[in-house]
């Protein structure tokens, strides 16, 4: 099963981390890291652009189980989702779980 979330979405939405907090995606980046390790599961975490910088490239990153899109300034995680979705084969699309609080 693929799991991609939306970071700030999830950030947003958690009870332990909040948007204000400047390690809030470092924070959940471990969080998420721990649980696929215990879980043996992979996930793909997808923040909005700003990477820091002006790039209009999608930065990514591997931290164990856990791959971490930052997506370039002028598209949002719900791009990148649509992309990540869109480029699997229609029956592996059953299997994904998306993890977002858009009604995309």
């Amino acid at each position: 099963m693929s799991i991609i979330v939306d970071g700030y979405n999830y950030i947003g939405r958690s009870q332990e981390l909040t948007l204000q907090d400047e390690f809030a995606r470092e924070k959940l980046i471990y969080l998420f890291g721990q649980y696929c390790a215990r879980a043996k599961k992979t996930l793909t975490l997808i923040f909005d652009g700003s990477y820091g910088g002006t790039e209009q490239v999608d930065r990514k990153r591997q931290y164990g189980r856990v791959t971490v899109i930052y997506t370039s300034p002028i598209y949002t995680a719900d791009h990148a989702i649509k992309k990540l979705v869109s480029e699997q084969e229609p029956r592996h699309r059953k299997s994904m779980l998306i993890v977002s609080s858009d009604a995309e």
